[in-house]
Order: C-alpha cells, then sequence, then structure tokens
C-alpha cells in the first residue's frame, strides 16, 4: 500500500467493514475496493483512500484500517 501511495498507482483490496454501531447493517461485511488510489497513511495505522468511480460523493474517499485488510491484490493478508 505504501509502494502504491508513492507511485500514484491503483490498487484493489478487500476489507472487514467494522461499522458505525452494532446495529449497523454493513457491520462483520468484506467490502471490496477495486481500482482505488491510496492518498495517505496515519501514524495510527489507516488508510484514506480515493474511489474515482465512486457516484456518491460522500464514499469517493474513504479511511481504512490497515489491521482489517484481508486480502491485498488477490493475495491473502496473513497478520
Amino acid at each position: 500500500m505504501n509502494t502504491a501511495l508513492m507511485n500514484r498507482q491503483k490498487v484493489s483490496f478487500k476489507a472487514w467493514k467494522l461499522g458505525k454501531g452494532p446495529n449497523d447493517p454493513e457491520r462483520g461485511e468484506l467490502k471490496r475496493y477495486d481500482s482505488v488510489y491510496v492518498t495517505s497513511h496515519s501514524k495510527t495505522g489507516s488508510y484514506r483512500i480515493f474511489d474515482p468511480l465512486a457516484e456518491d460523493k460522500d464514499f469517493k474517499y474513504r479511511r481504512v484500517n490497515e489491521v482489517f485488510i484481508a486480502e491485498f491484490m488477490g493475495k491473502k493478508v496473513i497478520w
């Protein structure tokens, strides 16, 4: 992810969705992010991603914690 950030490359990955609360319908769902750009990385271990194909303006920029990434570029992530 950091290499993609520095080289402005598109990446694809899957990450678990934490949700906004215990009643969030997407909580625990494995979300797929295809052809997105990594825009930044924080000291707390989260990535900001930009999805140019998102139809809704609110979903163009997303934050994903790296510990929730389950698959990166077709390969499983093992912690």
